[in-house]
């Protein structure tokens, strides 16, 4: 097995980066993203005893409405509407199934309209683990990426993958500029001239004057 995934990491590292390979891994992230959602949208409708066959009708609804959103904002619009139907069938016992449907679904479309329109921007849920449960996509962010946790905290686009399989431009490399002769100064003792005898003369006299007045620290009690 590991030779087998040794063999797949290779093949992947070597798809190219062109725009036409972005534009593969933007599809790739797409379909990925949404098939995860699917299935947190499965758990959550079978652990409230609604059928988990509506599941599959996620992606054409993301398809159809094309707005752009992370697949964390997609995974709390699933939540509210589940929550949204459990509340309803709590409230009305015996309610029709259709009815319960058509009830979640609406709060999907109603919750995501708010959030594409900058409403609930921070409602978002992310799962706790920054890499994704299915193979396919944990070699997605691991070698055909570099996305990690950004795999569901940012919208999937081609722009996306710029920054996470291209990464940023290099940024100009910066020269040092050599100073000319004229700029250089001269050197201090050049620039005033020597000394004459009789200060350095004064200055190491005063030196061991302040050096004979220093108290002895032995000396002292």
């Amino acid at each position: 097995r590991s030779g087998l995934l040794g063999t797949l990491g290779e093949f992947l590292d070597d798809v190219p980066k062109d725009d036409q390979g972005l534009a593969y891994r933007a599809r790739l992230w797409f379909d990925l993203g949404i098939a995860d959602t699917e299935r947190y949208f499965e758990s959550l409708l079978a652990k409230n005893r609604f059928d988990p066959a509506w599941a599959p009708d996620l992606g054409f609804l993301v398809r159809e409405l094309s707005l752009g959103m992370p697949l964390a904002q997609w995974r709390y619009c699933c939540w509210a509407a589940v929550r949204r139907g459990a509340s309803l069938a709590q409230q009305e016992p015996g309610t029709d199934a259709q009815r319960l449907r058509e009830t979640i679904f609406a709060e999907l479309k109603r919750r995501a309209g708010w959030i594409a329109a900058g409403g609930y921007a921070g409602c978002s849920f992310a799962p706790s683990s920054p890499v994704p449960n299915s193979a396919a996509a944990r070699l997605f962010v691991t070698r055909l990426t570099r996305l990690g946790s950004d795999f569901w905290q940012t919208p999937t686009s081609w722009e996306a993958m710029l920054t996470f399989v291209v990464g940023p431009p290099p940024r100009p490399a910066v020269h040092p500029i050599e100073p000319q002769p004229s700029e250089l100064q001269p050197p201090l003792a050049a620039a005033n001239g020597p000394r004459p005898a009789s200060s350095r003369f004064a200055a190491v006299s005063a030196s061991s004057d302040a050096s004979d007045q220093a108290p002895n620290r032995e000396a002292l009690p």
